[in-house]
């Protein structure tokens, strides 16, 4: 975090949102897209353009920026605001949906996902987007599999 607001906006401009553009195809499965780019693009990506790898070092080193070192990478403390209203009113709407839920409904289970990735800080925005979503699908799936095979 320090290196990156360090370095931007004086010696490296902001990506204004190129990482985000990442986000999309990272929900596709991989059946469907098989050349889709690898999971961690962003943070590759952010790690070239801060100068602590060079492209062909992203093959077998990963370095973790998280959402908010990325959110101000691309908009500055703009986008730290907006990444940070986004997250809480998504996370308050998740709230309301489950909060007179069992905890093994639907809901009950979206949120005891999403507190789990909550710890989740090393990853960037395409990251936990599609761990997230893969977590629900194989998780829920598995559910609505197992209730229509056992009645």
């Amino acid at each position: 975090m320090c290196l990156v607001v360090g370095l931007s906006p004086d010696r490296q401009p902001y990506l204004e949102g190129e990482t985000y553009r990442d986000i999309p195809g990272q929900l596709v499965p991989r059946f469907f897209w098989p050349d889709k780019p690898l999971g961690h693009v962003s943070t590759y990506r952010l790690a070239v353009y801060y100068g602590l790898q060079r492209p062909e070092d992203t093959i077998k080193t990963t370095i973790g920026f998280g959402v908010v070192t990325e959110a101000y990478a691309n908009f500055g403390f703009f986008g730290l605001g907006l990444v940070g209203a986004l997250i809480g009113f998504l996370q308050k709407k998740v709230r309301v949906w489950s909060s007179e839920s069992p905890i093994l409904s639907y809901p009950g289970i979206v949120t005891v996902l999403l507190m789990s990735w909550a710890f989740s800080t090393e990853h960037t925005m395409s990251i936990w987007l599609s761990s997230f979503y893969q977590a629900c699908v194989a998780v829920l799936g598995t559910i609505i599999i197992l209730r229509n095979i056992l009645k």
